[in-house]
């Protein structure tokens, strides 16, 4: 749970059961289990095989609110699946071929930039993915992995991801305009990629780029961008 990795990025040592005991006793339930089921072992192999090598994507939705009407903007994400890093498109109301491709382009950028050379790349069936957008990425050595139909468990770590962003950022937030969800996400990504404590145990409540050297000094201080839907916690330099 991310309580438990705020924690110990401050240096706190504590059990999970302890934690769970003190939100039961305060009226802070657990987080419901996933709708979906896990995939079938298989699939589960080759994605612990592969994972520092693996590349999940998948679009989402966010309504914006303009003077003209109610338009759905749409963003298409990037995970890599070994260190749970995320890349985020720009917003746009036609992800057309042409702007789908560019995005390729500018997601493989940035996985150079992070030293990661994908392997594979997960994706489902939408039919924005055009064939430019599969034959960039093969040219480039990494091979297209479709997931079957109507299995959105095989694109788990995509699904997971579209559904926290949603649920702990975007979905308290009325954007109205392509420029106000662009800095929401921006803010986010920032967040998600550098200070939020990652779940799963092949992460094991770990971000990128703090020090878990336990430690009692300093004051413990909170940060708090969006106007506080987002926040973390830190030691300042004793």
């Amino acid at each position: 749970m991310t309580v438990f990795g705020e924690l110990k990025k401050l240096g706190i040592k504590i059990g999970l059961t302890t934690i769970r005991d003190i939100m039961k006793r305060n009226g802070l339930n657990p987080v419901p289990d996933k709708a979906y089921k896990n995939p079938d072992s298989t699939w589960s192999k080759f994605i612990s095989s592969h994972i520092e090598t693996l590349v999940a994507i998948d679009f989402f939705t966010k309504p914006i609110y303009t003077l003209k009407g109610k338009f759905d903007a749409h963003v298409l994400a990037f995970i890599h699946l070994g260190s749970r890093r995320v890349f985020m498109s720009p917003a746009t109301f036609n992800p057309n071929e042409k702007w789908v491709l560019q995005q390729a382009r500018n997601a493989s950028m940035w996985l150079d930039d992070i030293g990661i050379e994908a392997s594979h790349l997960i994706r489902d069936r939408d039919t924005k993915f055009a064939a430019s957008f599969d034959a960039f990425w093969e040219g480039s050595g990494t091979t297209i992995t479709r997931t079957p139909p109507r299995t959105p468990q095989a694109n788990g770590f995509s699904e997971a991801y579209v559904k926290t962003v949603k649920s702990q950022c975007l979905d308290h937030f009325i954007c109205l305009s392509l420029e106000h969800l662009e800095y929401i996400n921006r803010e986010w990504l920032a967040h998600y990629n550098f200070t939020r404590p990652h779940q799963g145990k092949e992460i094991g409540n770990k971000v990128l780029n703090v020090d878990f050297t336990p430690t009692t000094e300093g004051e413990i201080k909170r940060e708090q961008k969006l106007g506080g839907i987002i926040s973390h916690y830190y030691r300042a330099a004793a």
